[in-house]
């Protein structure tokens, strides 16, 4: 079986399913995640946090294997929970917030 993050980071696997590959999907996922679920994830990934950071430094952006990248993608869903849990109690969707909706994002030409 192959793994689906780097073999030093299989206990993270549980978590592999929140590694959207767009800013988009992370959010949704986060606004659609009890507070219950977001602290899971928090308590799971954070003890991990500094681990994972300094062996993804050691990687390009561009052209990083399946593994390396899912890696990259759940510490992407890190930042994402991290405010709301550290911030808003873990709350998805943060109160008074402007929908992510309304924002249009500017391309560079």
């Amino acid at each position: 079986m192959m793994n689906i993050l780097p073999k030093q980071f299989v206990e993270l696997e549980q978590l592999s399913d929140w590694a959207g590959a767009s800013e988009k999907e992370r959010v949704e996922r986060r606004r659609a995640s009890s507070p219950e679920e977001l602290r899971l994830f928090y308590d799971v990934m954070k003890p991990h946090l500094g681990a994972v950071l300094k062996y993804l430094d050691g990687f390009p952006l561009d052209g990083m294997a399946a593994t390396e990248e899912k890696l990259l993608h759940l510490t992407l869903m890190m930042v994402e929970v991290a405010f709301a849990v550290e911030k808003y109690d873990a709350v998805g969707v943060v109160p008074r917030a402007i929908a992510p909706q309304q924002f249009k994002p500017i391309l560079a030409e």
